[in-house]
């Protein structure tokens, strides 16, 4: 592009942005950059080809000097950063939403028990509508749980013990005797696996809740006499509270509960309906895990935060899973562990975890499963870490054998 044959002399500025020193003279082919900086550029020194320079001449594309270039990138990256910030807020907004949507549901139900309550005062019938307003909010709280955990499936165990222990016991006895007098195909139940258990018992686990009801009918016809068969029960809702400043036993732990928290208890819990599992030594103040009902445990969940003397209290689901803090494995105690030591930080079998002086981290448990089974799970983190994949499956796990008692209407 020749400044005689296109622009009028002298252009906007004299020297060339991209080569300061050289001056653009009237002999020179030059190009203006489109973008904001509006500078001239030298054809040579802004490296375009003739094919390009041919359709900048034409008008048919625009030329963009290499700092307008690295301004847009920068702002085109600053674009994609604020967008996925805005994703995440929305993500927790969304959340946030969740949470409030569940506590203004429990909040209008409390507020229509409320006005009942006022309607039984001033028709003086206050002891009936108290009985059915007390059955109305262990209902809703049922129904609400029962929404949160839809997805748990029924226990899919049955456990086949002897009765007497006399003569000893057998495991392999047991397996022999179902294998001879109980025939899933003719029942059309799925056996997943058979696996002894303590005491010479056996566990079978079946594919669905309901073989488990069929299968465990049919071995009391069979071997009823000789053997207990039962469905384990699972484990009852735990949770944690975090931050307890005043030192309390255990009594007087699950009397600030119930007192200043508004906790209703059902006759069909009994005196265990809240059991203090242990207070220990926190961070701040103390810590304590409590199992209870599942009505109760959602109840409180529900709250987030609990009254415990004069203290506010954080509250949060616990789950417990019993972990081996010599190979840093699962469902074993150091006191019985038969494998290697490793390091729960970077999992090196040379040193515990207590004597490991490196900066980097590898799960140990990840690099296993990924060997056992062909994965390729992410190692870059310490066994500790919550969200590990092995450590989130076996949560999941433990959250499947918890007994969340949930009662439909047609249950009663």
């Amino acid at each position: 592009m020749n400044w005689k044959n296109k622009w009028t002399w002298p252009p906007p500025r004299w020297t060339c942005v991209w080569s300061v020193i050289k001056k653009i003279t009237k002999k020179d082919y030059s190009v203006q950059c489109s973008e904001e900086c509006g500078g001239w550029i030298h054809k040579k020194c802004s490296v375009i080809d003739n094919e390009q320079w041919k359709l900048i001449e034409k008008g048919k594309e625009k030329f963009s000097c290499k700092k307008c270039i690295a301004s847009l990138k920068s702002e085109v990256k600053g674009d994609e950063i604020l967008v996925s910030e805005d994703k995440k807020a929305i993500q927790e907004i969304l959340k946030l939403v969740e949470k409030l949507t569940i506590k203004i549901k429990v909040l209008e139900d409390e507020n229509a028990i409320l006005k009942n309550r006022m309607t039984c005062i001033e028709n003086g019938t206050v002891k009936e509508c108290y009985n059915e307003t007390r059955n109305e909010v262990v209902r809703e709280h049922k129904k609400t749980f029962a929404e949160t955990v839809k997805n748990q499936a029924k226990s899919e165990v049955l456990i086949v013990k002897q009765i007497s222990i006399k003569n000893g016991t057998d495991s392999k006895k047991i397996v022999s005797e179902l294998k001879e007098k109980v025939d899933p195909v003719n029942l059309n139940v799925g056996i997943k696996s058979i696996k002894n258990i303590s005491n010479g018992g056996v566990a079978v686990h079946c594919e669905s809740g309901k073989d488990v009801e069929i299968l465990k009918s049919e071995v009391e016809n069979k071997l009823g006499d000789q053997y207990q068969v039962l469905i384990p029960a699972g484990r009852r809702p735990q949770f944690k509270i975090v931050g307890i400043m005043d030192k309390l036993t255990e009594q007087e732990l699950i009397k600030c509960l119930i007192a200043q928290n508004q906790i209703i208890l059902d006759q069909e819990d009994g005196q265990d309906a809240i059991k203090v599992i242990k207070i220990v030594k926190g961070k701040i103040g103390q810590t304590a895990i409590i199992e209870s009902s599942s009505t109760i445990s959602q109840s409180v969940l529900l709250k987030e935060r609990l009254k415990i003397k004069w203290s506010i209290c954080p509250v949060y689901e616990y789950v417990s899973i019993l972990r081996c803090y010599r190979c840093n494995g699962y469902y074993h105690k150091a006191a019985d562990c038969k494998n290697e030591a490793a390091c729960g930080l970077c999992g090196d079998n040379a040193h515990e975890t207590n004597k490991c002086k490196t900066n980097e981290v590898r799960c140990v448990n990840c690099v296993a499963m990924n060997k056992k089974l062909s994965l390729h799970l992410d190692v870059g983190h310490s066994a500790f870490d919550p969200k590990c994949c092995v450590y989130k499956k076996k949560v999941e796990v433990m959250k499947n054998r918890i007994n969340y008692d949930i009662k439909s209407d047609n249950d009663k």
